[in-house]
């Protein structure tokens, strides 16, 4: 998924960059350690997967992420 200028995905990435040693994801922003090393790398489509688990994962690690403005096609991060 991208917007009209062809960008990817921005980042989900709040700066609190710790891991779960339950879950094994981000207690800032639910992505796993592997997911926040590909994401700068990663296409579009990819990105997008990664958004739509996110939900479920925060819900779980009870905090939230919410999707950027104008949804995960919006880019102003890379992180």
């Amino acid at each position: 998924m991208s917007d009209r200028r062809g960008r990817l995905p921005v980042s989900p990435c709040v700066g609190v960059c710790a891991l779960d040693p339950g879950t094994g994801w981000c207690r800032g922003c639910a992505r796993t350690g592997d997911e926040i090393g590909r994401w700068a790398g990663a296409d579009p489509a990819w990105r997008a997967a990664v958004w739509a688990r996110l939900p479920a994962r925060a819900r779980r690690l009870g905090i939230e992420v919410v999707p950027p403005p104008g949804g995960a096609g919006d880019n102003r991060s890379d992180a």
